[in-house]
This record gives C-alpha cells, sequence and structure tokens, in this order.
C-alpha cells in the first residue's frame, strides 16, 4: 500500500517492483495544488509536483517501508506512530543536489553530489532521478568544493540503460536521489603494498583507493582507446602502465617483478578480464587470498530482500559484496557484467 501525502492519492500493487514502479510513476508526474493567503479574500494558488509518499509491503511477516521525502520529513510522516528500523532506513530514498559534471567519455559522466562522505573505498549506494528509477553505482572519490558544502562525493556513470541514461543528462543544479552507502569495501592497511588491475569502467571504484593510499602501489589499466581512459585530468593518470586495445590486454601488462607474495591485489573490470588477472598474479606467485575483485549484479533493494542479486554459495552481491576474495570466485555465478 503506498500513499501520497501531498494529494492523497493512493494504490495497492502487488510486489515490491510494482509498487516501485507505480509510486515513481506518481512522483514523476502527479501534481497538487498549493494554497497560500497574500491578503484577505483574495486567496492564490500555485501547482506543484508531488515530491513524497509512503508505502509498505511484505505482508505481516516481512513488512518494509519506503519513503520517497523532500529535505525534511512531513508532518504527518514525523507525527505517526510508525517507527522504521534499520532495514527499513536503508531503503530511504534521499535527495541530493548536483554540484559539477565531468564529462569522462562520450558516454560516462561524473558527478559530484552533496551525499555524505561516510562511504569507503569499493562501496556503493543505489543513484537514480526521482522518478526515473536506481541503479547500484560505486563511488569514486571524495572532494572538498567549498566553505558551504564542504566535501562532495563523485560517482561516475556510464549510460547502459534507461536509468544510466537519465543520470548523463543530468546538469548542476539537478535533484537525484541515493540510498546507501552499501556492500563490503576494498580490505586493505596504509601499509600493504597494493597492485590495482582495472579494465574500462573498473578503475572508477578503485579510484578513491589511489586517492588515499599512502602506501607503495602499481596500477594497471586498460581500455579500448585512448579517449575511452576516464580520469585523464589526475595527476597520477601520467605516472601508470596504460594499455589500449591495439597493444594487448591488460592482463599481458602484469610481469614477474611488479609481484611479492606480500602484497594485496584489487582487480575490477569485466568478469573475463578479473578473472583472467586474478589467474596469471595467482601463476606469478600471489595468494588467491591475496586477491579481491568486486563484481556487479542487477538489484533492486541492495538490503538482501529482492535476492536479484545472488552470486551463488548463498551470497548477496549487495551485502556480501561487491568485493570479494578471489578464492571464494569459483564458487559464484559467472556471467553478470562487471562494473
Amino acid at each position: 500500500m503506498w500513499k501520497c501525502y501531498d494529494c492523497g492519492m493512493e494504490g495497492n500493487p502487488s510486489g515490491f517492483k510494482a509498487t516501485t514502479e507505480a509510486l515513481e510513476a506518481h512522483f514523476a508526474t502527479s501534481t497538487h495544488i498549493e494554497r497560500y493567503h497574500v491578503g484577505f479574500p483574495t486567496e492564490l494558488h500555485n501547482v506543484v509536483r508531488c515530491s513524497h509518499g509512503v508505502y509498505t509491503y511484505g505482508g505481516p511477516k516481512g513488512d518494509r517501508t519506503v519513503i520517497e521525502v523532500p529535505d525534511a520529513c512531513p508532518p504527518e510522516i514525523v507525527q505517526s506512530s510508525w517507527t522504521p528500523d534499520s532495514s527499513q532506513l536503508d531503503l530511504l530514498k534521499n535527495r541530493y543536489r548536483v554540484v559539477s559534471v565531468q564529462q569522462e567519455t562520450p558516454d560516462t559522466i561524473s558527478i559530484l553530489t552533496d551525499f555524505p562522505i561516510t562511504w569507503a573505498p569499493g562501496q556503493f549506494s543505489m543513484l537514480g532521478v526521482p522518478g526515473g528509477g536506481e541503479v547500484p553505482i560505486s563511488f569514486s572519490g571524495k572532494r572538498y568544493w567549498d566553505s558551504n558544502i564542504g566535501y562532495v562525493t563523485m560517482q561516475t556513470i556510464r549510460s547502459v540503460g534507461r536509468v544510466t541514461a537519465a543520470i548523463a543528462c543530468l546538469r548542476p543544479g539537478s535533484i537525484v536521489t541515493q540510498r546507501g552507502p552499501f556492500g563490503q569495501g576494498w580490505q586493505y592497511q596504509p601499509h600493504n603494498s597494493l597492485i590495482l588491475v582495472a579494465g574500462g569502467c573498473g578503475i572508477a571504484p578503485l579510484r578513491p583507493v589511489i586517492d588515499t593510499h599512502r602506501g607503495s602501489m602499481i596500477i594497471l589499466y586498460g581500455a579500448r582507446t585512448h579517449e575511452d581512459f576516464y580520469f585523464r585530468q589526475d595527476t597520477w593518470f601520467e605516472d601508470i602502465f596504460r594499455i589500449t586495445n591495439d597493444y594487448g590486454t591488460v592482463v599481458d601488462r602484469i610481469q614477474p617483478w611488479m609481484i611479492d607474495k606480500d602484497d594485496i591485489a584489487l582487480v575490477c573490470g569485466p568478469e573475463p578480464m578479473m578473472r583472467a588477472a586474478a589467474d596469471k598474479l595467482v601463476e606469478l606467485g600471489l595468494s588467491e587470498k591475496h586477491i579481491q575483485i568486486s563484481l556487479e549484479r542487477h538489484m533492486t533493494c541492495a538490503i538482501g530482500v529482492c535476492g536479484r542479486c545472488g552470486v551463488g554459495g548463498g551470497h548477496m552481491c549487495c551485502k556480501d559484496g561487491p568485493v570479494f576474495k578471489f578464492s571464494d570466485f569459483e564458487k559464484f555465478s559467472v556471467g553478470g557484467s562487471t562494473k
């Protein structure tokens, strides 16, 4: 059951997906009249877009509640007897503002938003536009913006579907919806020597590691062409090992002299590339337990309820990942796309 507290419209579709789509469609298209007085007896009114509501689903044994709200909860929710538990809070869709947009490649942008910087490298959020759905997007950086906003969050999005195409149209001042942060991030210590292997857009979840790690680090980055490399404006870009498809693959650039048995390897990219890179690292003497990979699966809830992001062995990509040890990789289903 869902209800809009702006206009009073409500509905009762069957299932999480149908309810989500109905609610988002309502927010995208519905309006109500906002009345206000400027002096007796004149009354003016303004037609404004509906912007918040509440719905529950799951039945008495599995209730969940989702709220779409503006900057502050409406009085009807604040004064109600309903108190969300921790799992329900993870389904809150909060709104944030885009402060900057940077074009990385013809089909990829990086956005800076005022989303809190409480996330860790390797984690992700469910990012979307009001009325346009949401998708899991990894965090790709933290930046200080100004004294008013403070630090902002960067996320890098490639336009590959309906939701990401809508996100790719964002401009400074646009509003996005976000839930999170979710998932398990990269596991390493500041003193670890790191080997980072990235393919295509797999560099995005690794970029926060590059920005913050102060130990020894070797970075290998492969892309189709030079124009497909991300973050070409970053100071570290010219100092890493890069390769395009014309000259082989990023796996070809992994050399024995780069490997020490105590290194930690973080690998992100297309799933076949991650398998090939990890296999070569093992062949060169690195333990499978020292190699981490980042998987990506389609998901709806991001908290282990919808079951869409199962990777096998009873694991969920959203809760147990997206970062896993390569030693667990054989237990998982193969074939989904990766970041």
